[in-house]
């Protein structure tokens, strides 16, 4: 089989897989992507970790072991990988950080149901 045969091939596969993807897509478009799930866990996960109470290091600690161990599983260095989680952990929770103010914003939009439902 020539290359060329072989590159057409390749381009025929890859748009059929990219109409397939774009029909799914379509098809499931109530459903969010995952890659909007992930952000909104991160968010909410943000947010609990924002409002732990001081001297509750537990969670935080867990976080950087574990994904430190993840990280030298794939192949980083250990204290690198702390050192960067670490960072990251402290960017995320201090200041405005991840959040897009999406979990935020359903918390407060609850309370603020919720007060008014009490009332």
């Amino acid at each position: 089989m020539s290359r060329e045969t072989v590159q057409v091939r390749t381009m025929r596969e890859r748009v059929r897989a990219a109409d397939r993807a774009r029909r799914w897509r379509e098809e499931n478009e109530h459903r969010p992507d995952t890659r909007r799930v992930d952000r909104v866990i991160v968010e909410a996960l943000v947010e609990y970790l924002r409002e732990r109470p001081p001297g509750a290091d537990d969670l935080v600690r867990r976080l950087v072991e574990d994904a430190t161990a993840g990280l030298d599983f794939q192949g980083y260095l250990e204290d690198a990988s702390r050192r960067e989680v670490a960072k990251r952990l402290r960017y995320l929770t201090v200041g405005a950080g991840v959040s897009t103010g999406s979990v935020r914003a359903a918390r407060e939009r609850r309370e603020i149901r919720q007060s008014a439902c009490s009332a």
